[in-house]
């Protein structure tokens, strides 16, 4: 494998939100509002994005505020960073001034907020059928002025049904790509009763639905991208070609899934300017390793990361992800590590931070045989 040796970094912006969904990993309301903050991200984000532009060959940077389309500005910043794609979480205010923005700013590629059908995604989010019905609007609108559109879908016990129906309603509209990610317990998800998080029953059947379609290449039009909060897919060629350094994805910029793994991994929250080891665990005190500093303009990140290094996880990483248990072990190192450990922390495991995953997307293809059945 090649040690494709970057810093990825998340620019967290907790800025205002039309919407308050009960799974979001954005924990709570934002509180800064006034002018004077929004000055100093301005700011910050001028001598940050200065620093990553001459330093391009070593950051991999990705600015994820909580909406864009309620600060338009941020917008002008991607291009900056020549990014050309950017979540919604579609009820968009004032819908004609965002597309405008976005291709002003040079964006391509909208991925949409959308869970199941109407019923589940209210009973997710906690908004209301006139939202779900205005992020299908929204979504015709943009592939109507030639973006490339996408959905970002949160798996939960509720919908996981659904998939089928989804796919297919995907297919109609033309939408490009579907991210499937599953519901973990963070930010306000923290607080959601057990019944909405994926049992082991569900999980399995998420994966014999997904892999029956894509062999049978029911999926016509939109592809589907699994993330890796479901672990890692080594019947996946795609990921193996990643793995090996074939093929390099926009993210991460890592030897591994998880660029966690070897502290390849900053997450920023810029308002806060706490430095997170993952942008999932930005409502968790417990995940803070550090503060951003500027001196002289230029940034300085001042962090204490924990023992992620390969040897460490290798001799500690337990459960299903031991080097003991699992002949992936060395490639793969414990999957996606913020989710193994949320869920380690949830079902209270004496050492979290090396729990292993609680389920993982190439164990349950191997259990249920599907490429025996086919």
């Amino acid at each position: 494998m090649k040690n494709r040796k970057i810093i990825n970094v998340e620019l967290l912006i907790k800025n205002k939100c039309f919407l308050n969904c009960n799974h979001c990993f954005f924990s709570g309301k934002p509180s800064f509002y006034n002018k004077k903050a929004y000055q100093s991200l301005y700011r910050k984000l001028n001598h940050l994005i200065k620093y990553f532009k001459i330093n391009k060959k070593r950051y991999n940077v990705f600015l994820y505020p909580r909406e864009y389309s309620t600060d338009l500005n941020l917008l002008s910043y991607n291009k900056l960073l020549k990014n050309d794609a950017i979540f919604t979480n579609g009820p968009l205010e004032n819908e004609e001034m965002f597309f405008k923005f976005c291709q002003e700013s040079g964006i391509r590629t909208l991925i949409f907020s959308l869970h199941g059908n109407a019923k589940s995604y209210c009973k997710l989010t906690g908004n209301s059928p006139a939202s779900y019905r205005l992020i299908f609007k929204n979504i015709k609108t943009a592939l109507r002025k030639n973006f490339r559109v996408e959905v970002f879908h949160v798996v939960t016990h509720f919908n996981v049904n659904q998939v089928e129906k989804f796919i297919e309603k995907c297919n109609e509209l033309k939408i490009n790509r579907i991210r499937f990610i599953r519901l973990f317990p963070a930010g306000n998800a923290e607080r959601l009763p057990d019944e909405y998080f994926l049992t082991k029953d569900d999980f399995y059947k998420f994966v014999e639905k997904i892999e029956l379609i894509k062999l049978k290449g029911l999926s016509r039009y939109t592809r589907l991208g699994i993330s890796y909060t479901f672990g890692p897919n080594f019947y996946s060629k795609p990921f193996r070609d990643f793995l090996s350094g074939k093929i390099t994805l926009a993210w991460p910029k890592s030897k591994f899934g998880c660029p966690i793994i070897n502290n390849q991994l900053l997450a920023i929250d810029l308002f806060s300017d706490n430095i997170f080891w993952c942008f999932f665990l930005q409502s968790l005190p417990e995940a803070i390793i550090g503060k951003l500093k500027f001196r002289k303009d230029k940034p300085v990140f001042n962090v204490k990361f924990p023992k992620f290094d390969e040897a460490t996880l290798s001799k500690n990483l337990d459960g299903i992800c031991s080097k003991n248990y699992c002949r992936f072990h060395k490639e793969c190192l414990g999957g996606c590590r913020a989710v193994a450990y949320l869920f380690g922390r949830k079902n209270n495991r004496k050492n979290p931070i090396y729990a292993g995953m609680d389920m993982c997307y190439t164990k349950a293809i191997e259990d249920l045989g599907i490429y025996k059945k086919l």
